[in-house]
């Protein structure tokens, strides 16, 4: 008898853990097909989130490709815009040329009738017509440097040099002079030459006709340089010469106070133990 309830009592234990067995399993079972359930919501909510930006990165490669387009319609725009303004500045440049030329070939006119008229005038008014013809021949020598030039700006320091080679041509200067030429600036504003030229050249013929009297050798020292503080350019010009102080009716210095003003600027003439300097002071000349 003891041995039969001993088999009924594992019996009794084998059928509970049956039952725990298969009501864990069914929790386990249950529990697995809530989460496939979620996974598969969660799956399907990722698709939808998917197929959305998948359309939207669409339209936005749409709308990218019309903005190229786009901007490829403008860029051949601008292309053509760019390629007729340069035609433009290429004929603007050949017509400035032809202009110049014109100008200074009218100008050597000028200089001839002078030159001829000047013969039936006395000495005293030769002299005169020389210092005309002389203003008229820098300006003449502006001109065809512009036109003789492939760009419309001015490369400063060989300009003086030729104007000081010119110059010197023209007085047949025996004696020995020394020309310095300093410039800390590149190249000028075309319209700001011709005062320039025509204050150099007044100050170098005056220079050579009067400053070296009494002297063995000359000395000429021209420096332009930019203050960037005041925003000028600043112009030196000086000789080793004594000048005479000029009288107020002076037509070259009235005509140098003149171009002066012409370039913004201020004049001051100082007699030093060495010659005479003048300093200007006048607007920024860099291009």
């Amino acid at each position: 008898m003891g041995e039969k309830k001993d088999l009924e009592k594992i019996v009794k234990r084998e059928k509970a853990a049956r039952r725990l067995a298969e009501r864990i399993l069914e929790e386990r079972s249950q529990e697995l097909h809530d989460r496939n359930a979620e996974l598969e919501k969660l799956n399907k909510s990722l698709e939808k989130e998917i197929e959305r930006r998948t359309l939207k990165l669409k339209q936005n490669e749409k709308k990218l490709e019309v903005a190229l387009e786009e901007l490829e319609k403008r860029n051949q725009v601008i292309s053509k815009l760019n390629v007729d303004l340069k035609d433009r500045i290429a004929d603007r440049e050949i017509m400035l040329r032809e202009i110049h030329h014109r100008i200074k070939n009218n100008l050597q006119v000028v200089m001839s009738i002078l030159s001829l008229q000047s013969q039936e005038i006395n000495e005293e008014g030769k002299a005169h017509f020389k210092g005309a013809i002389n203003r008229i021949n820098s300006m003449a020598s502006i001109h065809k440097r512009i036109y003789q030039d492939n760009n419309l700006q001015f490369e400063l320091e060989v300009y003086l040099n030729n104007l000081i080679k010119d110059i010197t041509i023209a007085f047949n200067y025996e004696l020995k002079i020394d020309v310095r030429v300093d410039v800390q600036i590149d190249k000028i504003i075309e319209d700001k030459i011709v005062p320039i030229s025509l204050i150099l050249n007044e100050l170098i013929n005056n220079s050579f006709k009067h400053g070296f009297s009494n002297k063995d050798h000359g000395e000429i020292n021209i420096s332009f340089h930019k203050d960037m503080g005041l925003n000028k350019t600043i112009i030196l010009y000086s000789d080793n010469g004594i000048w005479v102080a000029p009288t107020e009716n002076s037509f070259g210095l009235n005509l140098i106070n003149v171009l002066t003003k012409q370039l913004d600027g201020d004049l001051a003439i100082e007699n030093l133990e060495s010659g005479t300097a003048f300093k200007f002071t006048v607007a920024d000349l860099t291009v």
